[in-house]
């Protein structure tokens, strides 16, 4: 099974809104392959199971820095400083028959993660 899994996550983290089309300056035969998806740690639905008033970025406010809280569709534009991280996922499962649905399991559950782990991070 070693050889058949690979999982690999790379990450940037950059001072802008997300505005790079290729911040892990992959080359052409990979951005063909790649899917971006953005994550909105303010609007995007979290399940219940997940959600807690503590770690919500839409309701936080540090009374450290006094960032937060993030409201509205374009927080991203009415806040400063404002960091992006770029996540690179690489999924390979090569066991045939279950490759596509292993692989696009486990690119939902890392975007689950990565969307509780930045509000977290956000509201510490």
């Amino acid at each position: 099974m070693k050889e058949n899994f690979i999982i690999c996550i790379e990450s940037l983290h950059v001072a802008d809104v997300g505005d790079q089309n290729n911040a892990h300056e992959l080359p052409a035969e990979k951005l063909k392959q790649r899917e971006v998806v953005y994550i909105d740690i303010a609007n995007d639905p979290v399940t219940a199971a997940d959600y807690k008033e503590s770690e919500d970025p839409t309701k936080f406010k540090s009374t450290k820095t006094g960032r937060g809280p993030l409201v509205g569709p374009d927080w991203k534009k009415k806040v400063q400083p404002v960091m992006t991280c770029y996540k690179l996922v690489t999924c390979e499962f090569k066991w045939f028959g279950l490759q596509s649905r292993i692989e696009s399991f486990i690119q939902k559950s890392e975007r689950r993660l990565f969307t509780i782990f930045h509000r977290q991070v956000f509201c510490w």
